[in-house]
């Protein structure tokens, strides 16, 4: 209701400010959780490209979605306009790179998961990138095309923009767990072994006072008979 009567211009605006105001809520959620410090190397790239590059690739497709439908609409590009259109365009392309390396890097450090990482998000938003740059040359100044069309199509990208993302937490999440369960059978194992060292060096310990206060028992007692002008006795320390 509150954008009911609101122009083209003004629903894209503050769409664009909800999506980025998700972003920055995610970006602390994932902050707070502590996986930006992940030590081991698949769990890491895999929540990089997750949770970091995928978060900005699907809300940059967002705003070049709304923005170029406008344009297409309208019959005519702005210079503003065109520039931010590349722009969006240039960040979706180099975040999908670095996305892309990020989950290759996945790959390379767990090779079981491979059957499970999805990675159709960047050949369907390259297609979209490349429809884009094809109604959208630069230098133009007034353009025609499908606009439902390219609404159909920028909402396919999105969707496997996000089933993929889907799908990938689920397996950071399989990984997480697992990588717990052999971390606690680590901590029972080290905790066994450490039980066992203390009573192995408790056991030592006792033989060792034993052995020794036996015999200064033993020597007491003959030391005593010796003084006593007992010389007979055989001094025997065990």
């Amino acid at each position: 209701q509150a954008l009911s009567g609101a122009t083209p211009a003004q629903i894209y605006e503050t769409m664009t400010a909800l999506s980025r105001s998700i972003e920055a809520l995610l970006g602390d959620v994932t902050d707070q959780s502590g996986l930006a410090l992940d030590p081991e190397m698949a769990t890491y790239y895999l929540m990089n490209a997750t949770l970091v590059r995928a978060p900005d690739v699907i809300r940059h497709t967002g705003e070049l979605r709304g923005l170029s439908v406008d344009v297409l609409r309208a019959g005519r590009i702005e210079p503003a306009q065109a520039a931010k259109l590349a722009e969006l365009r240039t960040l979706i392309g180099v975040t999908l790179a670095q996305a892309r390396e990020d989950l290759s890097k996945v790959v390379a450090a767990e090779p079981e998961a491979t059957q499970r990482l999805v990675q159709a998000a960047p050949q369907a938003t390259a297609a979209y990138l490349a429809e884009m740059d094809r109604l959208f040359p630069v230098g133009a100044s007034s353009v025609q095309g499908d606009d439902e069309a390219l609404v159909r199509m920028a909402n396919q990208t999105l969707a496997t923009q996000y089933r993929q993302v889907d799908a990938n937490l689920q397996l950071l999440d399989s990984l997480l767990e697992r990588r717990e369960a052999r971390l606690l059978t680590e901590l029972w194992i080290n905790l066994s072994i450490t039980a066992a060292g203390l009573l192995l060096a408790l056991f030592l310990a006792m033989g060792f006072y034993r052995s020794m206060f036996g015999g200064f028992r033993a020597l007491r007692r003959h030391m005593l008979s010796i003084s006593m002008g007992d010389l007979r006795a055989d001094i025997n320390g065990k």
